[in-house]
Parts: C-alpha cells; sequence; structure tokens
C-alpha cells in the first residue's frame, strides 16, 4: 500500500508564506540582537551611526562642535580619530573604536566605515556622544555620532 500526497496550489502558497515569514523573524531577530554599530539612513545618506563602542568602565558624556581634523589608519580607509571644536573653542580628541566596528555584520562593515568617513568630514557640524575611559578619564572614545544642521561650514 502507497500513500499519495497531492499538492495544491494552496498548500504551495501557505508554504512558501510561512518559509518567508520565518525568514523575516530570524533576519530580525539577527539584527536585533547582533554585536556591533547601528546607522540610520535617509535614503542613501547616513545621518547618524551608533554602537561604536562597548564604553564598559567608562564615563559617558556628550560633545557638539565642528570636525576640525581627523587621523587615518595606514590603510588609508579607518579613521582612528577627529578632533572636535566646540562653540567655545575647546577641543576634543576622540577615538574610534575599529574592534568594535569588526563586530558589525560584514555586509554592513562598508556603509559603516564610508558613513563615518561622511559624517565626521572635516568641517561638518556634529553631535557625538563619547566614553571617557582610563584612570583619569581623559580617553574618549566615540559611542555615537550625528549629523547636525548646518553641517556644513
Amino acid at each position: 500500500m502507497t500513500d499519495t500526497i497531492t499538492i495544491t496550489p494552496g498548500f504551495v502558497l501557505r508554504t512558501a508564506t510561512l518559509g518567508f515569514l520565518c525568514l523575516l523573524g530570524s533576519a530580525a531577530f539577527a539584527q536585533s540582537g547582533d554585536p556591533g554599530p547601528r546607522l540610520q539612513q535617509q535614503g542613501a545618506r547616513v545621518v547618524s551611526i551608533s554602537r561604536l563602542t562597548a564604553g564598559e568602565g567608562c564615563h559617558p558624556s556628550s560633545v557638539q562642535g565642528r570636525v576640525i581634523k581627523r587621523n587615518f589608519a595606514r590603510n588609508g580607509m579607518m579613521l582612528e580619530n577627529v578632533i572636535i571644536e566646540t562653540r567655545d573653542g575647546s577641543r576634543e580628541l576622540i577615538n574610534i573604536d575599529e574592534e568594535e566596528i569588526s563586530k558589525a555584520l560584514p555586509s554592513s562593515q562598508g556603509v559603516i566605515v564610508q558613513g563615518l568617513q561622511s559624517l565626521l568630514r572635516e568641517g561638518n557640524q556634529v553631535a557625538v556622544r563619547a566614553f571617557y575611559c582610563g584612570a583619569s578619564g581623559r580617553v574618549a572614545f566615540l559611542e555615537s555620532v550625528r549629523a547636525q544642521e548646518g553641517r556644513r561650514r
């Protein structure tokens, strides 16, 4: 005795829909639970990036100002640090945590690096949140950056 299975168009549609929903759910779970940076875009333009460092054992602080200098790693692509000048003329050296960026999904890393290059271009007005670490809290690591109105002078 053999059993016969009849596959109807409705069965195929339900199976395909269920598979698609499972795929969507797992992608959403992976994105919400994966470590590493997050970026926000308006169209093709990156307007903010966050979760750029873990900041464990460090003190958070915010700075708003203009990017006056940036330094790149030897490869010429990855930013190592930037100097932000605030309205009162004081300057803050803020380091970029390359190790934390490497925790992002490989497909996102290029967009994050390009987003940092764009947001932290010399002359841009930005709002940053940094974690100040070390014995005296003098070493700053970028946690987030957001474009400000009047981005470029």
